[in-house]
């Protein structure tokens, strides 16, 4: 029963980010919520990991170019499983 918002600035200026949206807030952006489960599978002995990178980005036909902006920025989380190593939680 958690939001996401793209661009949420419900959590600026928080002290701890992470219980803030867990239980007052509830809304959040992609950082909220991969820090939130990295926190919650740490608490229960799994590594865990914070990613950020961007996504593809913007095509332009026309010139055969593509154009990656601080809009495609995204965060996500990985575990680390045996014998797979690092998977992504998205």
């Amino acid at each position: 029963n958690y939001k996401y918002e793209v661009k949420s600035s419900v959590l600026e200026g928080t002290d701890n980010l992470v219980n803030t949206f867990l239980f007052e807030t509830k809304t959040g952006d992609c950082k909220a919520f991969a820090s939130a489960f990295i926190m919650l599978c740490r608490t229960a002995g799994i590594p865990a990991r914070f990613v950020g990178g961007f996504l593809p980005g913007d095509h332009d036909t026309a010139t055969g170019t593509t154009s990656v902006r601080r809009k495609h920025g995204h965060a996500w989380a990985e575990i680390f499983m045996e014998p797979y190593g690092w998977i992504p939680f998205d």
